[in-house]
């Protein structure tokens, strides 16, 4: 008669049975462990695509918000959206129309009626009215046409004198092309008070053509002596004050002209001057006992056209 197992046999079953199960649980927790790992990295995968996609589109978003800026900009400047590029043949032609002097830096003054281009490019090249070569200034002497002034002094520099921009009916880019701005190596923008929109815009389509292009602020001692007359202040006090509204004036309109994200304010500097000051820098003499004569940005200036001036001082 059959008795079931022995008691050695039910221990060995028993035994058998507690690996199995132990064997069985280990299997179903490496299991869902690996389950578990799967689900955590198709949702980390899930996570990183959405992600992208959704950095793609703000990409996407801001590229176009960009080029729709940069459209109307162009289109506010006068530009050709469909034909914005000068050819070679465009400058080659225009350069022979100037007189352009190759293997030379040839720099153009452009800016309104009066605004001190004559004084600038007399005072460079350390001219006076004794001087036949000397550009003509005053109201009653204006640029009507352009100019070349050859350099004594600085060898491989040519300066050109243009007409004044006296009109707002006409676009940036328009008159930036009827006087061939885009012929020279570097075009410097003169104003002597307040930007204009219309200086602005001629700035930025000097960069939008990927143009060198500098920006100078004229007559600083005269409005510096005219802050002390109608105020009643002392040189330091009209001085600083002259140069905040400055900095006021330059923050202001950068930040307009950024709204195309085109890297123009990143670029843009004001340089502060006078002619009587660039006159005693390119003479070797010192800065101006005062606040109205002093120096302020006449060396930084004419080292941005390529001229070294080191040993003056430029302190503010």
């Amino acid at each position: 008669m059959d008795n079931g197992p022995s008691f050695k046999q039910w221990v060995a079953m028993s035994a058998a049975y507690s690996v199995g199960k132990s064997v069985l649980d280990s299997w179903n927790s490496s299991s869902q462990a690996r389950e578990r790992r799967r689900r955590r990295e198709a949702e980390e995968r899930e996570r990183r695509e959405r992600e992208a996609r959704e950095a793609a589109e703000e990409r996407e978003r801001r590229e176009r918000e960009r080029r729709e800026a940069l459209e109307r900009l162009m289109q506010d400047l006068g530009i050709d959206i469909d034909n914005p590029v000068i050819t070679e043949e465009d400058i080659s032609e225009a350069r022979k129309d100037i007189g352009y002097e190759p293997n030379t830096c040839n720099i153009v003054f452009a800016g309104k009626l009066n605004a001190g281009k004559s004084s600038i490019i007399n005072a460079i090249r350390d001219r006076t009215s004794q001087d036949n070569d000397y550009a003509p200034t005053g109201a009653s002497e204006v640029t009507l046409e352009r100019h070349q002034y050859p350099d004594p002094i600085h060898a491989g520099f040519v300066w050109y004198d243009t007409r004044g921009s006296g009109t707002e009916s006409v676009t940036a880019y328009d008159h930036y092309y009827s006087q061939q701005l885009y012929a020279y190596d570097l075009v410097v923008l003169v104003h002597d008070s307040t930007l204009t929109q219309s200086d602005i815009r001629i700035l930025q389509v000097c960069h939008l053509m990927g143009q060198r292009w500098l920006a100078v602020r004229t007559k600083c001692d005269m409005h510096i002596r005219n802050y002390q007359i109608e105020r009643d202040w002392d040189a330091e006090t009209a001085k600083a004050a002259f140069l905040t509204e400055v900095e006021d004036d330059v923050s202001h309109f950068t930040q307009q002209a950024e709204a195309s994200e085109i890297g123009f304010a990143a670029q843009f500097r004001d340089f502060v001057v006078s002619a009587p000051g660039i006159r005693r820098v390119i003479r070797g003499q010192p800065s101006g006992s005062d606040a109205t004569n002093a120096f302020i940005d006449e060396v930084g200036f004419l080292q941005a056209l390529g001229l070294t001036y080191g040993g003056a001082d430029n302190a503010l």
